[in-house]
């Protein structure tokens, strides 16, 4: 039944928050930055706007680099041109093509953000590669009494520098450092298929790459677009820097894991036979895509089967799965049991291709499977998925996803399946998908994933917890609880086996919903949370699968969705 929409403004001015709140220090930490010009990209841009607006941190001081570049012979610059010429003419063309007006590396000049810090012209010592600070230089960096150093420029820094703040130089490291080091920047991932591109925050040491690492994240790869694949990597990244100074400023310790060892070459700048093999292949695998598009869809579906053996989450497998028939033109995908007055019901997502939207709906159940038709539940303006429903206090809610609303909203059952009212938002200013609500302990989690600043909403899982479903509903103290896209969004309600708590996730490495991974919560209260891994389960369940993204059980009672690709007409796509 179509019901009024709840007020969706497009506003970004009122937003929950996404941290919990580090109170202002009377001593906030002082923070340098080491940069290479007046202007830095955007992505810098933001981190230092964060900074000044934090409350407990502040810029004292930026090192610039004075170093006077180097000029090349004319016959070495053309040597160099010739020799990558077929790199250069697919980054820029790459750029033109996929760089819009919110790129992380457009170019902003820095001094308006910071105010009046003292500005220090350096001029460091080079040695191949390597700078280091001459000591006059280090003196008058000292005397601004940095607790850390944020790089943003120079080449590897070496000597004095290193330990003159209490904290360290921080640097990024725009790849995995386990996997990649050297250049260009998120390339090699493309042009090697791995599925996984890394990003790292580091506290820079005397060996290349072999600092502590601050934080690590995970995302997917693009297939064949570099902007594509560094821009959201780089915006969310621009995260990292503010999460590991609150850690400081609570007086609480980063959690800082090794680097890794990394036993590849030093990658350098492709040459023209090794970008006309890669150009070759990407062409190839985009027209083969352009083709494929035009004639097959992903078809989502929904199977269930009864069992006295449900899935292991340790070692999950499925068997015997009944397709769910769904009307022509539709697909189901979602699906969520719930027990109403004792009767079963199962609640999927109907996407209508025509419309390219999605809505709810319901079906009765009983022991021999779906009992009727289904029945409609919720239609809005925007597009509805993961129908989380649940009971509390006698009366049945949901928690539908409205990304597009830039929403979670909570309804309330009037006369249940078909009629709803909207009762409040408990998340708002956020695009946040999946959102997953389990009571633990009397206390109620939010869980969901959430893009917080220009990245996919793929890679890193929030968490939030309140007295009762209603809210209103604070940030925890560990947010994100995950930062990786293996393992991050949610794939179902968290249920128990075992006597273990249960959190099923999606694998979003290779495309979105390819396969569940299933963790084993481990702590879960109001300050602290940590899970581990335990099984995958992988599209082999049924013939020509390539995803499955959302399980649920209920009694004997299992269902799980699942993907493959098939021909439009066939599905009236």
């Amino acid at each position: 039944m179509n019901l009024p929409s709840p007020p969706f403004p497009n506003s970004r001015g009122n937003t929950s928050p996404l941290y919990a709140p580090v109170a202002p220090i009377a001593d906030p930490l002082r923070i340098g930055l080491l940069v290479d010009g007046d202007h830095v990209p955007a992505w810098v841009a933001r981190i230092v706007e964060q900074i000044g607006n934090s409350g407990f941190a502040r810029i004292v001081v930026v090192v610039r680099n004075n170093e006077r570049p180097r000029r090349l012979s004319l016959r070495a610059r053309i040597r160099t041109r010739l020799r990558h010429f077929a790199w250069q003419q697919y980054y820029q063309r790459d750029s033109r093509r996929r760089r819009g007006p919110d790129s992380p590396f457009h170019a902003r000049e820095l001094r308006p953000l910071i105010g009046e810090v003292p500005w220090f012209e350096v001029r460091p010592k080079r040695r191949g590669f390597v700078h280091r600070i001459e000591s006059a230089d280090l003196e008058r960096i000292n005397a601004t009494r940095p607790d850390l150093l944020l790089r943003f420029g120079f080449n590897i820094l070496r000597g004095g520098i290193l330990q003159l703040p209490r904290h360290g130089v921080w640097s990024y490291h725009h790849d995995d450092s386990a996997e990649y080091r050297g250049g260009p920047a998120m390339f090699w991932e493309i042009h090697e298929g791995n599925p996984l591109t890394g990003t790292v925050l580091q506290r820079l040491s005397e060996e290349l790459d072999a600092g502590a690492v601050l934080y690590r994240s995970h995302a997917a790869t693009h297939p064949h677009s570099l902007e594509l694949n560094r821009a959201p990597a780089y915006w969310k990244a621009s995260s990292f820097v503010m999460r590991c100074l609150r850690s400081l400023a609570a007086g609480e310790p980063l959690r800082e894991t090794p680097p890794g060892r990394c036993d590849k070459p030093l990658y350098r700048t492709p040459g023209n036979l090794k970008m006309a093999h890669f150009l070759a292949r990407t062409h190839l695998r985009k027209a083969r895509r352009w083709v494929d598009d035009r004639l097959r869809v992903p078809h989502w579906h929904v199977a269930w089967r009864h069992t006295r053996e449900p899935l292991d989450p340790g070692a999950p497998t499925l068997s015997n799965m009944r397709e769910l028939p769904c009307p022509r033109g539709h697909f189901y995908a979602d699906p969520m049991l719930h027990m109403h007055r004792d009767e079963p019901w199962l609640f999927v997502e109907d996407f209508d291709y025509r419309l390219g939207k999605g809505s709810l709906v319901a079906l009765p159940w009983s022991d021999q499977g779906p009992a009727g038709d289904a029945r409609p539940v919720l239609d809005l303006d925007v597009h509805l998925s993961y129908p989380f429903v649940f009971e509390w206090r006698g009366e049945t809610w949901m928690v539908p996803e409205s990304a597009a609303a830039r929403r979670v909203s909570l309804y309330r059952a009037r006369r249940f399946p078909d009629q709803w009212e909207y009762v409040c938002d408990l998340l708002h200013g956020h695009r946040a998908v999946d959102a997953t609500l389990h009571e633990h302990n009397g206390r109620w989690y939010l869980f969901a994933n959430i893009c917080e600043s220009g990245g996919g909403t793929y890679d890193e899982l929030f968490l939030f917890h309140a007295d009762t479903p209603l809210g209103p509903f604070m940030p925890h103290p560990c947010n994100p609880i995950v930062s990786d896209v293996r393992r991050a969004r949610p794939a179902g309600r968290l249920f128990t086996h075992n006597g273990a708590l249960i959190r099923p996730a999606q694998d979003c490495a290779r495309g979105y919903g390819n396969a569940l991974v299933f963790h084993r919560v481990e702590e879960l209260d109001a300050r602290h949370y940590h899970e581990q891994p335990l099984g995958r389960l992988a599209p082999e369940w049924a013939p020509g699968l390539d995803g499955c993204h959302t399980y649920a059980r209920l009694g004997d009672i299992e269902v799980v969705d699942g993907k493959q690709p098939v021909w439009r007409r066939r599905v009236g796509a």
